[in-house]
């Protein structure tokens, strides 16, 4: 189980329209678990420092959504898609 904490981070809410400043944000095989105000507990995890950098969950496989949207897209990927 792979476990990362990021502190320090601006978080963006995208459901209240808020940047959630100073934020410990912890990622679980690939998924937010945790984000708090407080320091959050966890001697395993890797810890990283993002101060004054930003963190938009949701937005991480924004980007795929184009080619996954056909399967003849994936079998010309090389030709292009339109």
């Amino acid at each position: 189980m792979t476990t990362t904490r990021f502190i320090n981070a601006n978080v963006i809410d995208t459901r209240n329209g808020k940047v959630l400043a100073n934020q410990q944000v912890r990622i679980q095989d690939g998924r937010i678990v945790d984000v708090s105000d407080s320091p959050l507990e966890g001697s395993d995890d890797q810890v990283i420092d993002i101060q004054g950098h930003f963190l938009m969950p949701g937005h991480v496989d924004a980007r795929i959504h184009d080619r996954a949207r056909c399967w003849r897209c994936r079998l010309r990927a090389r030709q292009g898609c339109r």
